[in-house]
């Protein structure tokens, strides 16, 4: 999404220096490629891979593969990951700043990595699989990668080097995944895949260390680190809220109905979580550091976050719509046959995640701009909503599909919510939040029933005549609202941005941008 256009001609020198040369609106749109082409290799990849271990790993290994994979990610919000954050919140770093933040991450993140190799057994035990425990003690290594990397990764995106980035991240997590299937080829186990995910994962870290590594001179500052773990603790406990509110339906699989259950409810949550959070963080990384340039304006930030949400939901939910409409015919080319299960799973994570999607990206502007009251506010509610679906889907003795049927609604309630002081600050305008956002839900309504017609009318053809009748229907629908863009709440805010980004004329490669056309 672009920044807000500057045709006051006042000079924005602060802003320009911080982009190295280049306007926001430039590097928003460059940012955003660059995470969304690696987000894409990472697609194919994703389901290349889950095609691949799907076939060669039994939906109880899958169940366990699950439940390490939910301890390891429980464990990261202790690894002090938002010292990232706060090094691209800062408008200046201070001599020592970068190395004292790296120190930080190491010391955290070696004892946590610890802590998960010690009390896996105790883990895997809570969870009732305890052949877990063997995975969970291989994602002890993921989690160090991940967690040490976080540090010089924020170094690279604070520099809006958005490119670089995402190519170190992309390769080392397609490697990763790689390694992967190639053990599950050999063992067929939970184990092989986290192992896979532990050599991305040190991967990664090696990388940017060695991208970053003159800014990365070890030290140790004790005001540095007061104002570093301050931040990183708050953003860590309001995550880890989320995470817990996010892991309990899973957890109440695993107790309730059992392993196999939780391997069909983690693939089916997999396919649809795994796009939105490529796409969403395509974004948030992009954005993130843009909010400190435009904070000091009220109305570049209405502009940036306005635009921000109609991109948003005008891309997610006409997407998440088709791929519910197909989910039968995607999970059995995709997973196999034996999966057939996940399907109407699949419909439901969709739904949910499209609410999800853009209560994020208002999370992010919360985040970064310090109203951390809103972002517990959203946690509390979605959390309460949970607990109440899981005691009554307890008590009523409620199929899985019942339960996260009442999940996806508490994500549009909590949406709803968090949307709210937005719209009442009008960082968000009234027909953004209605109007707009109400036509993008028809489309999205069009496209689940073209999908869900396309699927049911081929039911009894090839797999690959279905597939290409399923992506002649997309291709049609997108041929329309490109034709149509102007009609389009997105396609406006799309072609009046592009349309803004022009050849300077003054050398190549240079680029101005132009006076905004509203």
């Amino acid at each position: 999404m672009a920044a807000p256009a500057e045709g006051d001609g006042k000079d924005h020198s602060a802003a320009a220096g911080a982009a190295g040369s280049r306007n926001l609106a430039m590097s928003a749109f460059t940012g955003v490629a660059w995470n969304w082409g690696g987000s894409a290799v990472l697609a194919v990849a994703q389901i290349a891979s889950t095609a691949a271990t799907a076939r060669l790993v039994a939906p109880d290994e899958f169940g366990l593969y699950a439940a390490a994979q939910a301890v390891s990610a429980f464990a990261g919000f202790f690894c002090m990951r938002a010292v990232g954050q706060e090094l691209q919140r800062r408008s200046s770093l201070g001599p020592r700043t970068a190395g004292t933040a790296m120190t930080v991450s190491l010391l955290a993140s070696t004892a946590i990595a610890g802590c998960l190799v010690l009390g896996a057994p105790l883990w895997a035990g809570a969870w009732g699989l305890p052949g877990a425990a063997a995975a969970i003690r291989i994602f002890a290594i993921a989690q160090f990668g991940q967690s040490a990397a976080a540090v010089p990764l924020a170094l690279l995106r604070r520099r809006l080097e958005f490119g670089r980035a995402a190519v170190l991240e992309t390769t080392a997590i397609v490697a990763g995944m790689g390694l992967g299937v190639a053990l599950a080829v050999r063992f067929h186990s939970a184990a092989a895949l986290a192992a896979g995910q532990a050599g991305g994962a040190i991967l990664l870290f090696v990388a940017t260390a060695l991208s970053t590594g003159h800014d990365l001179r070890p030290s140790f500052d004790r005001d540095e680190v007061r104002g570093m773990t301050a931040f990183a603790s708050q953003v860590s406990v309001l995550g880890l809220v989320s995470f817990l509110t996010l892991t309990l339906p899973s957890w109440f699989v695993a107790r309730a109905f059992g392993a196999t259950t939780l391997g069909f409810y983690s693939r089916a949550r997999q396919m649809a979580e795994l796009p939105a959070d490529y796409a969403g963080t395509g974004i948030y990384r992009v954005i993130y550091p843009l909010y400190g340039r435009v904070r000091d304006s009220a109305a570049r930030t209405r502009t940036l976050l306005s635009e921000a949400v109609t991109l948003t939901t005008g891309i997610v939910w006409p997407v998440f719509a088709l791929i519910a409409g197909a989910s039968p015919l995607l999970i059995a080319v995709v997973l196999g046959p034996r999966w057939h299960s996940a399907a109407s799973l699949l419909s439901l994570f969709c739904l949910a995640v499209s609410a999800a999607v853009p209560t994020g990206l208002l999370t992010n502007c919360a985040e970064a701009l310090g109203w951390m009251r809103v972002i517990a506010v959203r946690q509390a509610v979605l959390l309460t909503c949970t607990v109440a679906i899981l005691g009554a889907a307890l008590l009523a003795d409620a199929t899985v599909e019942g339960m996260l049927a009442g999940l996806a609604a508490a994500q549009w309630l909590t949406y709803g919510i968090t949307l709210s002081p937005f719209v009442r600050s009008e960082l968000v305008s009234r027909r953004v939040a209605g109007i707009e956002q109400g036509m993008h839900a028809l489309i999205a309504a069009a496209a689940y029933g073209l999908a869900w017609l396309c699927t049911s009318l081929t039911g009894g053809f090839p797999s690959p005549v279905r597939l290409g009748c399923l992506a002649a229907t997309a291709a049609a629908g997108l041929a329309i609202l490109t034709i149509g863009r102007a009609r389009f709440p997105a396609g406006r805010v799309l072609s009046r941005r592009l349309a803004q980004l022009a050849p300077a004329g003054r050398g190549r490669g240079q680029w101005r941008l132009r006076p905004s056309v509203r």
